[in-house]
């Protein structure tokens, strides 16, 4: 082994005399380790001393794998500057492990430079001896079993995806449960909700009531107020008697509403609430505040007495049935 040893310096020293410049030097962690253990070459050049600017690294993984080291990592490249913003120094690191016992050298690696001025060259580093120790193994010591991995406790983000998978299956098996009972028992598979239906005249005097408590012709909305009132009872008109009032002219309401046979008092009121309703939109007439409260309370009016027109039509047909079929 020493002869072995004395003959890696030789050879170091003859590689050293002839390889050329030595603008970078190499140092390792350390220059003993044991088998498995990580170590590091760190590389450092001067580049202010050389005028360098640029520097082109060989192939370290295949120079050092040649050589049975095993690379772990290779670092980024390092530039140092100094004040001026001028290159100082060019820095690396290469993490290694061997894995058999021994001596190793770390040859001499050439490192290709461009000065500033043009000038290439390649520059080399030291060649360097590792020793590397096999771990002491004391084999009077009794033999011992092989640990298995620890085992972590389980957490709740573990479990969580299976959670809502049983969870969403169990829905999917209730939807389709739900689904086939109503289908069996003829029901529509879902239940639509009810919403109660005003009548005709209860509708028209809620809606009449909002108009009121909103007090637009007091606000100085006349035309609104009276569109809002006119649309109300046009709306009323078409649903309670069946024809289409909102489609008509004024005239043409008091002509429809005569030939129904409606009193004569139902016929004036509605005049003269569709009369200002015309006024207040075409005309740009703004009729006076006690117009405007006269018109409100006339709407009420009308919904309540046309209605009551509405019920006497009503028992009126139902008699002519009834005298019909007895007839028959």
């Amino acid at each position: 082994m020493r002869k072995k040893t004395i003959l890696f310096f030789i050879i170091n020293f003859l590689f050293i005399s002839f390889s050329g410049i030595y603008a970078q030097t190499v140092s390792l962690d350390t220059n003993r380790m044991r088998i498995g253990e990580y170590n590091a070459l760190n590389f450092s050049l001067d580049a202010s001393k050389w005028n360098v600017h640029k520097i082109v690294w060989p192939s370290l993984n295949d120079i050092l794998t040649e050589h049975k080291f095993e690379i772990i990592e290779i670092g980024n490249q390092d530039t140092i500057f100094d004040d001026k913003n001028e290159i100082l120094a060019f820095n690396q690191k290469i993490v290694f492990s061997v894995f058999d016992s021994g001596w190793y050298l770390i040859p001499s690696i050439g490192i290709a430079e461009v000065g500033a001025d043009s000038n290439d060259f390649v520059a080399y580093t030291d060649s360097l001896m590792l020793e590397v120790l096999t771990v002491p193994v004391d084999t009077t010591l009794a033999f011992k079993d092989i640990k298995g991995p620890m085992e972590e406790p389980i957490r709740f983000s573990e479990i969580l995806p299976y959670i809502l998978m049983v969870l969403l299956f169990l829905a999917i098996i209730g939807l389709a449960y739900y689904f086939y009972n109503r289908y069996k028992k003829q029901k529509p598979l879902f239940r639509m909700m009810e919403r109660e239906t005003l009548k005709p005249h209860d509708w028209a005097f809620s809606e009449l009531t909002k108009i009121k408590n909103r007090k637009l012709w007091q606000q100085g909305r006349v035309k609104d107020f009276y569109v809002e009132m006119t649309d109300v009872l046009r709306r009323y008109f078409e649903e309670e008697f069946q024809f289409s009032a909102m489609e008509m002219t004024s005239s043409e309401i008091y002509t429809k509403l005569r030939n129904l046979n409606f009193d004569k008092e139902i016929i004036e009121s509605v005049s003269i609430v569709l009369s200002n309703a015309d006024l207040a939109k075409f005309a740009k007439s703004t009729p006076s505040d006690v117009e405007n409260e006269k018109c409100m309370e006339l709407s009420f009016t009308i919904v309540h007495a046309s209605h009551d027109f509405w019920l006497r039509l009503q028992e009126i047909h139902k008699q002519n049935n009834e005298e019909g079929g007895a007839k028959e």
